[in-house]
């Protein structure tokens, strides 16, 4: 009976050293660019370019981790945008940045960083979206080329204070909008044009103990872009939001 003891100590020791370690929110991060800290439950996905996304919240923040790029670069540089959904209303299409593209639901709020000196957080109030702030220093850290890691802690107070939401992430070309990666992985990412993205995670309530890798991939009803790019339609729930572009 010791003996068995004994393994499993050593069992849990060697996970932690290995940065295996499970754990479930509320989790609290340090954003200083070490992703060590964070728990093997927060890596949402990898993608075929090696790039990972991990997100996880306490009561006061949304974490959001990608590593694996060096979003100042003028070859692999990037755009990285975080979209939420948190109520019935908000936009369809994503802040235009060279391209609008569809999201998989009517999104209140999103979050834009380019590189060290620009992010930006955003809502949208029923016409159009609108800057709302920054994240201050202390609540991001921006990879770069000798650490690609990035790490953000968004308030929940920036994306209206929500207890259920959705969300997704992407990343466009440095120059153009071409998006070339997108979480959940079920999203197209062809680096050719607007996308029209189809699923997003689904958060039931922060205040419930979450594993968030854990966390149910929502595919929208309908998405439907007519051909002259005029209007574009979302079904969620059987709820139909109309837009113009």
């Amino acid at each position: 009976m010791r003996a068995y003891a004994v393994f499993i100590v050593l069992l849990f020791g060697l996970q932690a050293g290995m940065g295996f370690i499970s754990a479930t929110t509320p989790e609290t991060i340090t954003v200083d660019g070490d992703v060590s800290e964070w728990s093997a439950d927060t890596e949402m996905a990898t993608d075929s370019n090696g790039v990972s996304l991990h997100v996880t919240w306490d009561a006061d923040n949304f974490y959001v981790a990608w590593t694996g790029t060096d979003w100042a670069s003028t070859t692999d540089g990037a755009d990285l945008f975080v979209y939420f959904n948190t109520s019935e209303g908000g936009s369809v299409l994503s802040k235009d940045w060279n391209f609008a593209h569809t999201l998989p639901f009517a999104a209140d709020y999103g979050f834009a960083l380019e590189d060290s000196s620009y992010n930006q957080y955003f809502s949208y109030d029923d016409s159009s979206w609108n800057d709302q702030g920054t994240l201050t220093n202390s609540d991001i850290y921006v990879g770069w080329a000798d650490n690609p890691t990035t790490e953000m802690a968004i308030p929940w107070t920036a994306i209206g204070s929500p207890t259920t939401l959705q969300f997704m992430v992407y990343a466009q070309w440095q120059d153009e909008g071409n998006v070339w990666t997108s979480f959940p992985s079920e999203n197209p990412s062809s680096s050719n044009g607007a996308e029209t993205f189809t699923h997003s995670y689904h958060i039931d309530n922060i205040n419930n103990a979450t594993s968030p890798n854990s966390l149910p991939v929502v595919e929208a009803e309908t998405v439907t872009k007519v051909d002259d790019a005029y209007c574009i339609i979302v079904s969620w729930n059987d709820v139909i939001y109309p837009f113009r572009t």
